[in-house]
């Protein structure tokens, strides 16, 4: 197997076209072109290690699959190795935290899944036009987080059951619904705010009510 990091950089000529498939990758994402923005497809992050999402310059992705699963050590947060006291070998290199990282601001023109693992802004802005759909973990614990979802009522974000929802700061912007499925860990303490943007009645409703502090 390689494992390849994704580097899209301005340094010389690109001809790209993405209107459907997947590209899968088990690193990272570093994009730095202004014409680097695909109208369709996928971009698939997969595997335990951890890794950065990074944007600049206008650089978008279409959809993006979360799909973080496994157990091996953390490529960004440094982890304590488990070693027996009598070999000195090493029996583990201590981490197993399958977590994507946002690096930058991030623009998603589609829809984002989190299917395995856990997706972490870090203090970046991630703005998804579509619909965002939790299965894995959606962590939100810094003061300069913020999630802007969808475009109208119709789109939503969904954590479904089994799934968990740290929201321990910053704040979400919706135009469609919030939907904390039954099952899910709907964790949103008083220091996250879900701002209601959309411009009609139908706008924000907000399913399953748990703790939320809504402000229209």
């Amino acid at each position: 197997m390689i494992r390849v990091f994704i580097f899209i950089i301005p340094t010389y000529s690109l001809t790209d076209n993405f209107t459907g498939g997947t590209v899968k990758t088990s690193k990272g994402f570093l994009g730095e072109r202004s014409d680097f923005t695909p109208t369709g497809g996928t971009f698939e992050f997969y595997g335990p290690d951890d890794f950065l999402i990074t944007q600049s310059n206008g650089c978008t992705l279409f959809n993006v699959y979360i799909n973080k699963s496994g157990g091996k050590g953390s490529s960004i947060f440094p982890t304590i190795p488990v070693i027996d006291e009598r070999s000195k070998n090493v029996l583990s290199d201590g981490g197993k935290s399958n977590i994507s990282v946002l690096g930058s601001n991030v623009v998603i023109t589609n829809d984002l899944t989190i299917r395995y693992g856990e997706l972490k802004l870090d203090g970046n802005e991630l703005t998804v036009y579509g619909d965002c759909n939790v299965w894995g973990t959606l962590t939100m614990d810094n003061s300069a987080d913020v999630l802007t979802a969808g475009q109208d009522y119709s789109n939503s974000i969904t954590f479904i059951n089994g799934s968990t929802a740290n929201l321990l700061s910053g704040i979400i912007n919706i135009y469609g619904w919030v939907h904390p499925g039954y099952g899910c860990s709907f964790n949103a303490s008083t220091n996250s705010t879900i701002v209601c943007k959309g411009g009609t009645e139908e706008a924000c409703p907000i399913m399953n009510r748990r703790q939320l502090m809504v402000m229209w």
